[in-house]
């Protein structure tokens, strides 16, 4: 059973982003409250001033590798909650170069997701560790001969500033991209046009 009123984080009055009460207009569950700390239920408004910040703060770099945005398909995050013991679902930040890679690649910010069991620890790991123990300043990584124990993803592609400038974003992110692209110009910065033909 569920609700429709939960505790949540929205916009005050003053702007400022304050805890109370979020409406839906369907049946939430009933636990579905910011007393849990996996995730608190944000509403649109907030959502956007969180997101127009993250954009704001681009638009004073203007770094091709910055990440706008992450699609996950619902067919490979239930592959990771569907695991023996998961849980949850953990997001590495991660970066790619052409150096690392034996193809070609668009070099950039990508997210690493990995199961996550009921201690919060990585499932593709014995019972209590993360995949990034082990991962030392300098030391390179060695390639394990072992079987893998769960599955692990490389969320991709991230649609990233350089993806709308060169115009080498999915079809499906098109409305998305014109979105991105208003609010540069808006703030004042020039954004090569893109072309009608996708990749």
């Amino acid at each position: 059973m569920g609700n429709r009123e939960v505790q949540g984080l929205v916009l005050g009055s003053d702007d400022k982003i304050v805890e109370g009460k979020i409406d839906y207009v369907h049946d939430v569950p009933d636990d579905l409250d910011s007393s849990n700390d996996s995730g608190r239920p944000i509403t649109k408004s907030v959502a956007r001033k969180l997101i127009k910040r993250h954009w704001t703060n681009i638009t004073h770099r203007m770094n091709n590798n910055e990440v706008i945005a992450v699609y996950f398909t619902r067919e490979r995050l239930e592959m990771l909650l569907n695991q023996t013991g998961c849980t949850g679902v953990r997001f590495y930040f991660a970066y790619k170069t052409k150096d690392d890679f034996g193809f070609d690649i668009d070099e950039g910010r990508t997210l690493v997701a990995v199961g996550a069991n009921s201690g919060r620890y990585d499932i593709e790991t014995d019972d209590k560790h993360y995949i990034a123990k082990g991962i030392e300043f300098d030391k390179d990584i060695i390639r394990s001969e072992d079987p893998e124990n769960g599955i692990i993803f490389e969320m991709v592609p991230p649609l990233t500033v350089g993806n709308i400038c060169k115009t080498t974003f999915a079809p499906e992110d098109e409305e998305l991209v014109e979105i991105v692209m208003n609010f540069f110009k808006s703030a004042g910065k020039k954004i090569k046009t893109f072309s009608k033909k996708r990749t």
